[in-house]
């Protein structure tokens, strides 16, 4: 339950100060200081959004959803007719993580270290399968695996899920996961390869994905980077990671 000292309602709002702006394609996304009746000062996350009643009716719901079964998600403080004030996950994101990763290793791969912090996202998404199932009677998958969408604090938060689908399967975002990493300015490095194949291992030895459907999916999606981005992907890039017998 939580805790009603952290709980907002209007009337408790005297006044908000706007910190910062977050990158956001879609939406308006602040971070805020939020100044209760009572002086506390509480940080939170403003999310204004562009098409209110389909993406934050569906944010909302899903959030409380999977709030409520324990997955980690943000808390919502306050719901107002085209906002959400969110709490505010103070870590890193997912790709401060890995570029922090890459940085400190080169072409060392620390596979230890870097196994903890992939399960723990694929461990994130493979609750978030089971919990939707469990609760709505359809599998849910992410579909938008910006790697800033996830937070990485004592724990993998998923921080934007105004994209999830019940129309697909796990192997959609282990395809986008896996394009994604390698395209991360520097792009195709050593090490991203490295770990795009232990990726790949935890996620069809551990949590069940079918390799030949994220090879199909890793393509999809590397050819929609190469259009939106304008970028020169390497040809048969594929068969780093999908060797032919």
């Amino acid at each position: 339950m939580m805790d009603k000292d952290k709980i907002i309602i209007q009337r408790d709002i005297h006044c908000y100060d706007i910190k910062k702006r977050f990158i956001s394609r879609k939406n308006e996304v602040y971070l805020v200081d939020v100044e209760k009746t009572s002086g506390q000062i509480l940080p939170c996350v403003l999310k204004k959004y562009s098409n209110p009643n389909k993406s934050k009716s569906k944010e909302a719901f899903l959030l409380k959803v999977l709030g409520q079964r324990g997955l980690d998600v943000p808390k919502i403080y306050f719901e107002g007719d085209d906002y959400l004030l969110l709490e505010y996950i103070d870590g890193e994101t997912f790709l401060d993580v890995v570029t922090n990763l890459e940085k400190s290793q080169g072409e060392n791969i620390h596979y230890t270290k870097n196994y903890m912090v992939l399960f723990q996202l694929f461990k994130w998404l493979q609750n978030l399968q089971r919990i939707t199932k469990e609760t709505l009677g359809k599998s849910y998958i992410f579909m938008d695996i910006n790697f800033r969408n996830f937070i990485l604090k004592d724990k993998i938060y998923g921080v934007d899920l105004e994209d999830c689908s019940c129309k697909g399967y796990k192997e959609i975002d282990g395809g986008k996961f896996c394009a994604y990493l390698l395209t991360y300015n520097p792009s195709f490095t050593p090490w991203k390869k490295a770990v795009i194949k232990q990726a790949l291992d935890i996620m069809t030895i551990e949590f069940g994905y079918n390799r030949e459907v994220l090879e199909k999916e890793m393509k999809r999606e590397l050819s929609k980077i190469q259009s939106r981005r304008n970028m020169e992907i390497p040809i048969n890039i594929s068969e780093v990671f999908f060797p032919r017998k």
